[in-house]
């Protein structure tokens, strides 16, 4: 609210000393206040400013905006923040540089990557956050967890030839931190590129989340335009086709077309018989 008021104040004011001071806290605020997108914005701009400022705050600001721009909701906004700072040539002198690199190319991002970039982290950054996918019927995860349980182990026979049951991989029930959302949602998005469908449990495998958490993240991501996307759980249980995060004028027809390129050959050719059909009429 007091920010909102300044804000009317600083047309008045020609002292650029002053204005500088306010973006800089404009952009602090927007940082704590986990408004990414707007926080790497204002710290660029004052990175790039004309006024007479020292090479080592520029730095700073610069690597701020990097850090905020990182930890941004997936989307086309934080797409084009991040294309802006891969094109201006100050940030390969920075550490983060790689990170930054990888999500302007949409390359997966694996754990090990970010130990030295979550040591440049503020507390905020790394706030826990609250769980809200681990949502389940009881009734859904007794069924599962059976299967579950086994498909997540796998018998391997040791040097003396006795067999043992090793446990591949722990699925978490959602992000627990402001960092591990973000880099899920961009591994997500990452994902999609290499896919044009896929289960939830296998993309579960690929984020180490569980599958019904991965269908409420997809979920939330397609309502909030930061996936392009669709959920089919007719033809094939739980599968996300998924697409290009820039609009397309694609049809409903060659989205049919490509569906059927990847199911079985029977349903293929109910499909198949199904648009000839609709051909037909149309005729």
């Amino acid at each position: 609210m007091d920010l909102n008021r300044a804000s009317l104040l600083i047309p008045i004011t020609t002292d650029q000393t002053i204005i500088l001071s306010f973006k800089l806290s404009q952009a602090r605020i927007f940082d704590s206040k986990r408004r990414f997108e707007e926080a790497s914005k204002k710290y660029h701009e004052i990175s790039l400013t004309d006024q007479d400022l020292a090479h080592e705050e520029r730095s700073f600001c610069l690597s701020a905006s990097m850090v905020c721009a990182i930890l941004a909701k997936a989307g086309p906004a934080r797409t084009r923040i991040l294309r802006d700072l891969y094109r201006d040539n100050r940030t390969r002198e920075l550490p983060n540089f790689a990170i930054l690199s990888k999500m302007f190319y949409n390359q997966l991002i694996r754990p090990d990557e970010l130990v030295e970039f979550k040591k440049t982290l503020k507390t905020h950054h790394l706030a826990k956050l609250n769980n809200s996918f681990a949502i389940l019927e009881e009734e859904d995860d007794d069924d599962n967890s059976n299967s579950n349980d086994d498909e997540d182990r796998r018998m391997i026979v040791g040097e003396d030839g006795e067999s043992c049951l090793r446990k591949e991989q722990v699925l978490r029930d959602g992000p627990e931190t402001v960092l591990d959302q973000s880099i899920i949602q961009h591994n997500l998005l990452s994902t999609s590129k290499l896919y044009r469908n896929i289960s939830f449990r296998a993309l579960g495998k690929y984020l180490g989340l569980k599958p019904f958490v991965v269908e409420s993240m997809v979920r939330v991501m397609i309502q909030e335009n930061q996936l392009r996307a669709k959920i089919d759980q007719v033809l094939i249980s739980n599968v996300v086709l998924s697409g290009s995060n820039q609009k397309d004028n694609t049809s409903e027809k060659s989205d049919r077309k490509r569906l059927i390129e990847i199911l079985p050959k029977s349903i293929r050719w109910d499909e198949s018989i199904h648009l000839t059909k609709k051909k037909k009429k149309k005729q």
